[in-house]
């Protein structure tokens, strides 16, 4: 399984037991992109009265979560929310508070934590909905 830093990287030398001296790779994030990991979609949203629901498709295996990310700008720029959603069982959210006759842009990732360490999945198509 191939898993690739987002971040820079900063070598720093180590000496092991037997002498060889070998070159570490320190990143100030604890975040890894897996492109092997396998991600999910968005299923469904529906827009109400002040809040949306967002469905998505289940991953059964070798995740322990969801990121959820929305807001108004279609590239997720200023103004977009990450939602660490911590149940693998979870299908359902519903965002609650958001401004009437607004279009909200959707998507979302798998997570999993291993060691401390969170790798993701690629993000999924992004979906659209107007808050009534």
């Amino acid at each position: 399984m191939k898993i690739s830093q987002m971040c820079w990287k900063q070598p720093w030398a180590v000496i092991s037991n037997s002498g060889l001296m070998e070159v570490m790779y320190f990143c100030s994030t604890d975040l890894f992109l897996d492109k092997a990991m396998k991600g999910t979609a968005v299923k469904r949203l529906k827009a109400g009265k002040g809040k949306l629901t967002v469905k998505w498709k289940k991953q059964k295996k070798g995740i322990t979560g969801y990121q959820l990310q929305y807001g108004t700008d279609p590239s997720f720029g200023t103004g977009s929310t990450i939602i660490k959603i911590t149940s693998p069982k979870t299908v359902k959210k519903v965002l609650k508070g958001m401004e009437r006759k607004t279009k909200y842009y959707v998507r979302i990732r798998t997570c999993r934590e291993e060691n401390g360490r969170l790798s993701y999945s690629e993000w999924s198509k992004t979906k659209s909905a107007k808050v009534k």
